[in-house]
C-alpha cells in the first residue's frame, strides 16, 4: 500500500464535492471501491443520471458512458441507476424494422433484462393508413406487443409516455380506429396486469399527434376500451 492510500483511507472524503475533487486530482490511486455504497451511488448518479432523454441507437448521443466498462463490479453497481433513472426515448424507426427485442438486444444495448430495469419510457409509435404498406402496419403492431411482454415481468414503477404519430400522412381520412385500438390494447393489458391496489406502480400516457379532422371520431370508440381499462383518454396534438 503506497503512502498516499495509507493516508486517504485515514480520512476519506465525506461529500460528493470532495469525492470528485479528489478524484480529478489524483485518478490514477484513488480508492474509490473503498468508499461506502451510498458515497459510490452519488458518484454514478452525477456522471449517468441527466435531464435530457437518451434516445435509444447505436450511441446514447453525446453522453459519455464509459463508465459502466470500467470493471464488472462498477458495471453492476451503477447500471441500475443508468437504467433505472434516466428517460429512454425509442424512435419510430426501431417500431418499423425487425422484431423489436432483437433490434433493442443485439444493436442497442437493451436485452429484457435491462428492459425490465426501465422505469420511464418515450415511445414514438407510428401508424399507418391504408394507402401505404401493410406490413408497416403489421410490424408495428408486433413490436409493440413484443415490448410489452419483458415489461410485465418487472414490478419496478414505470412511466410509459406513447406518442403516436402519423408519418407521411397529411389528412389520415382512410384511418381506421382498429389501427389505434391495435397499438393501446397491449399497454391497456400491460396497466391492467401491473395495477396494485392503493398505490400506482404504472402510469401510461397517450398523445397522438394528427392533422386529421376525422381523428375525435375515430377517438371515441377507442375511448370506450380505455374506459373499461379505467385509463385516461388519449391527448390530441397538432404537429407543427
Amino acid at each position: 500500500m503506497s503512502c498516499f492510500e495509507f493516508t486517504f483511507s485515514m480520512s476519506a472524503p465525506t461529500n460528493l464535492e470532495q469525492i470528485l475533487s479528489t478524484l480529478k486530482r489524483r485518478p490514477k490511486i484513488f480508492p474509490f471501491l473503498r468508499l461506502p455504497p451510498e458515497l459510490r451511488n452519488k458518484v454514478y448518479r452525477s456522471l449517468l443520471v441527466s435531464t435530457k432523454t437518451f434516445t435509444v441507437g447505436l450511441r446514447f448521443g453525446s453522453f459519455d458512458t464509459s463508465l459502466l466498462s470500467v470493471n464488472k463490479q462498477i458495471h453492476e453497481e451503477a447500471s441500475g441507476i443508468f437504467y433505472e433513472e434516466n428517460i429512454f426515448r425509442i424512435p419510430q424507426s426501431v417500431f418499423i424494422g425487425p422484431p423489436i427485442i432483437e433490434q433493442l438486444r443485439d444493436l442497442y444495448r437493451l436485452p429484457p433484462s435491462r428492459l425490465c430495469q426501465l422505469r420511464n419510457l418515450n415511445l414514438e409509435i407510428p401508424v399507418y393508413g391504408p394507402y401505404h404498406d401493410e406490413l408497416f402496419s403489421q410490424q408495428v403492431v408486433m413490436n409493440v406487443y413484443d415490448l410489452t411482454r419483458p415489461l410485465r415481468d418487472s414490478r419496478t414503477p414505470l412511466k410509459v409516455e406513447i406518442n403516436i404519430v402519423e408519418p407521411w400522412v397529411e389528412t389520415a381520412a382512410g384511418l381506421k380506429a382498429g389501427y389505434f385500438i391495435d397499438i393501446m390494447t397491449p399497454w391497456a393489458f400491460l396497466w391492467m396486469e401491473r395495477r396494485s391496489p392503493g398505490e400506482e406502480t404504472t402510469k401510461v400516457n397517450f398523445k397522438i399527434l394528427s392533422k386529421s379532422p376525422h381523428l375525435p371520431k375515430l377517438l371515441s370508440r377507442v375511448a370506450t376500451m380505455l374506459e373499461f381499462a379505467q385509463m385516461d383518454e388519449p391527448t390530441l396534438i397538432a404537429p407543427n
